[in-house]
Parts: C-alpha cells; sequence; structure tokens
C-alpha cells in the first residue's frame, strides 16, 4: 500500500474539476442505525456434516451447523431468503428458511437420479441428475417435479442466463468410467426444449458467465493424462471460441466483478487467468498458494477476489484478493466439516429506535478531487482536498462499468495531498474510463482520457 504524499503546489500544473462533493445544509443525526442496510450473509455447504454454516463478512460472526442438509448434500444456491440444497443420496431438493435457520421440507425427486447441482429462477428450480442423465424441472409452489428435460451424459454444473439454462455434461459412462466427448446442453427455458448441443474439452463440469456475457465452462480432464482448461462458448453462436490452457484438474469457475477468473482444484489449489482476455495468470505450474489443501467451492467477492472453501484436513473457508492484492489470504474463517459449495444473501436488519435526534452542521466541503491534466505518457495524477484525515481508495473503471485497476488505497491527511500512478503497468488500452474516488462516505467520479 503506497502512502498519499501531501501536495507540494506546482506553477506548471494544470488543474480539471473532476468531481464535487458539498454539503452545506443543516441536518438531523439520529442514533446509529446498526445494520438498517441489508447485510451480506455467506453460506457454507459442509458435504461431510451435511449442514450449512453462516458467515456475515462485517462483523465475523460465524453460525455452524445452521440447518441440516439432507443426505449427500452436493451443492447449494439461493433465492431471496431461501436456501436449495442438492441432496444426492435422498434423490431430493431440500429447502430452508434462512431468516429461521430451519429447513421447510425436502422435495423428492425420481430414484437413483443422484441429483448434482440447481438452479433457481422464479417459481421454477432446475436439478442436474448425474446418473439418469436428465434435468428435472421442479414447481416451488406445488413443491413437485413437474417434467424431465434429457441432456448429455452424466450432467453436472447448471448455469441460468438470458432466459437459457446451460448444462455441462460430463459424459462420464457410469458403466466403465472412462470419459467421452464432452458437451454443453442449452435449454430454452421459456418452452423447456433443447435448443442446441455444444462440443467442449473433456470432463466439462461447471460453468460461469463474463461481463461480455460469454459463458466459461472449466473442462477438468481425465486426471491423467489429459489436463484441465477453460473453454469460452459464445452465447449467440453457441460454439467455442477460445480455450485457456490451465493444466491440472480444476473443477469449479468463478469470474469476479473485476474480470478475474478463477478455477479451484483439489490437487492443485486456486487457479487464476484473465477472463477477458484469457491470459493464464496463476496455471497449474504457479498455483495461488493457499497454504493447506487443495480448493473447493468459488464464490465471487464483493469488491473483487473470492471466497474459496478448503476442505480435508483443513475446514477453513478463506478470502483470496483479486490480482492487484498480488492473490493475498485476506481473510481465514473455520467453518464445518467439508465445507465444499457457497451461495450469498442478504439479510435485512430493522434499524432500532433512534435513541435522539440532534441537529449538526456538516463540514462545508468533505471531498473535492482535481485531475492533473495532460494523462501524457501513460500516466494519471489527482489532487485531493480533505476536510480531515480519511481512509481514500481510487479505482478506474471502463465505460461497461467493469473495474480495471485499483489503483490506490490508503490513508489521506487532511488538506491537500496528490498521488500518481503509471497506467501502462496495469496492461490498460488507449480509451475512455471512469476514475472513481471514496472517502469515507463521500464519493466522486469523472472521465479520465488515457493515451499512451
Amino acid at each position: 500500500m503506497r502512502t498519499l504524499q501531501p501536495h507540494r503546489s506546482s506553477a506548471s500544473n494544470v488543474f480539471l474539476p473532476l468531481a464535487l462533493v458539498i454539503v452545506t445544509a443543516t441536518i438531523e443525526v439520529a442514533a446509529p442505525r446498526v445494520g438498517a442496510a441489508p447485510v451480506e450473509e455467506l453460506y457454507v455447504l459442509n458435504t461431510f456434516g451435511a449442514n450449512v454454516d453462516r458467515f456475515v463478512p462485517s462483523t465475523g460472526a460465524v453460525t455452524l451447523d445452521l440447518f441440516d442438509a439432507g443426505s449427500g448434500p452436493n451443492e447449494i444456491r439461493i433465492q431471496g431468503r431461501t436456501a436449495y440444497v442438492t441432496s444426492s443420496f435422498t434423490n431430493g431438493l431440500v429447502r430452508a428458511d434462512l431468516n429461521a435457520g430451519v429447513v421447510i421440507d425436502e422435495i423428492s425427486l425420481s430414484p437413483e437420479e443422484n441429483p448434482w447441482s440447481v438452479a433457481v429462477v422464479g417459481a421454477r428450480a432446475y436439478v442436474s441428475n448425474f446418473v439418469t442423465s436428465t434435468v428435472s424441472v421442479v414447481d416451488l409452489v406445488a413443491g413437485a417435479a413437474i417434467d424431465v428435460i434429457p441432456v448429455g451424459l452424466s450432467p453436472e454444473g447448471l448455469l441460468v442466463a438470458e432466459g437459457r439454462l446451460y448444462v455441462a455434461n460430463t459424459a462420464l459412462d457410469l458403466s466403465t468410467f472412462a470419459y467421452g466427448p464432452g458437451s454443453v446442453s442449452v435449454i430454452d427455458l421459456s418452452s423447456g426444449t433443447l435448443l442446441d448441443s455444444v462440443p467442449t474439452g473433456l470432463n466439462p463440469q461447471a460453468l460461469a458467465r463474463d461481463a461480455l456475457g460469454r459463458i466459461h465452462v472449466v473442462c477438468t480432464g481425465d486426471y491423467a493424462t489429459v489436463f484441465g482448461e477453460i473453454d469460452v462458448i459464445n452465447p449467440v453462436s453457441l460454439d467455442v471460441e477460445k480455450v485457456i490452457p490451465l493444466g491440472g484438474s480444476p473443477g469449479l469457475v468463478a469470474i469476479d466483478e473485476g474480470g478475474t477468473g478463477y478455477a479451484s482444484s483439489y490437487f492443485e489449489g486456486l487457479l487464476v487467468y484473465d477472463a477477458e482476455s484469457g491470459v493464464p495468470l496463476r496455471d497449474s505450474t504457479n498455483p495461488v498458494d493457499l497454504h493447506g489443501p487443495g480448493a473447493g467451492g468459488l464464490l465471487p467477492a464483493a469488491g473483487g477476489g473470492v471466497w474459496v472453501t478448503l476442505s480435508g484436513g483443513s475446514n477453513l473457508l478463506l478470502r483470496v484478493a483479486p490480482p492487484e492484492g498480488a492473490f493475498a489470504i485476506e481473510e481465514t474463517v473455520a467453518v464445518g466439516n467439508g465445507p465444499l459449495s457457497l451461495a450469498r444473501s442478504r439479510a435485512f436488519v430493522p434499524p432500532p429506535v433512534p435513541a435522539r435526534v440532534e441537529r449538526v452542521r456538516a463540514p462545508e466541503t468533505s471531498l473535492q478531487v482535481t485531475l492533473l491534466t495532460p494523462a501524457r505518457s501513460g500516466h494519471l495524477g489527482a489532487r485531493l482536498r480533505l476536510t480531515e484525515a480519511s481512509l481514500v481508495s481510487l479505482a478506474l473503471y471502463d465505460l461497461a462499468g467493469r473495474r480495471v485497476a485499483a489503483l490506490e488505497r490508503g490513508i489521506a491527511p487532511a488538506g491537500e495531498s496528490s498521488v500518481s500512478w503509471d497506467l501502462t503497468r496495469e496492461r490498460i488500452a488507449t480509451g475512455r474510463y471512469l476514475l472513481r474516488v471514496a472517502a469515507g462516505e463521500h464519493v466522486a467520479t469523472g472521465a479520465v482520457l488515457f493515451t499512451r
């Protein structure tokens, strides 16, 4: 982390107003509204413990064994305040109320289906059935399966996007335990019909969607002679437009808001790639060091990076930083036995009744930012003026809203200070971007034209 430097004036600098946040009105301030906004909660499905834990990142609170998760649970997904867990041994779909922390019911599927993954869309749930090579359609109002859709052999991961359901077919022949050609089935949700089957690499297991709408498929290989890759499917042409070699045997995939892709492997740990360009960042020869056994479940973390579960000897949930944080482990949470699948929800906690109301006058100028110009030769600078010392973060976004670089994070002193960056080190292309500056509760944004 670089310390923000106090500003020293220079007559040669030219200033362009970037944004100005000014508060001059007298306002009423009540007692602190603790928990007044929705609070992020993470839910960890423990395969061996057959239960679900809850973790609240903002407070660090962990609730172990919040509710039972059936028998042989494999995946958890959440819609609103209801959790859905596939129970492989009982061929069912467990529903749980997250507010009460109790199981509502278990919806029975057909015998010997071995339900694997679940996707929830409105009043319907879709469950991939590994043994019968089908997808069950579940009416959540009736609490019953109402249809099955044939797909490829031995399906696992599901992904819903733009009215379609994508199904990763591993093509494992259960009679010979050999893998056939992998594929992704594409189902039109409005009609429940199969639109296409896209050929992929060997043993596709899970899917994720990037900011461009493309479908990333992690192909695990055969764990021996064929190694892992990411196949990127164009959602318009429905063919593989890019193959990203990662090596090893990755099984799950996630893409964070900054466009970084993560693939987890029980053997290699955490592999990383640039989801937009397809460039491997940390492949099987140089995986992220998780200081433990292999990686399991993945969930993009707020602000970039990823949550990763460690199973085996270490029952842990880790937060791994995005590339600009050098993939450091930022948080370690002890969870239950055999953590595998992760899901996110938000709980609304009503604010307490105000204990008092008083009138205060806010500072006239809380945050002022000016952009030092011109930004030539790949360098960008900015000057900040703060009423009081504050933690300041700056980031650059493209015009589609994707974060392309976290430029600065540190304590800025009261008064004036300045920062500068060499954008050529961030691999940023020439073009127009938005600079976002946050100091406390105040945020300023403005356009930046970057030329090399």
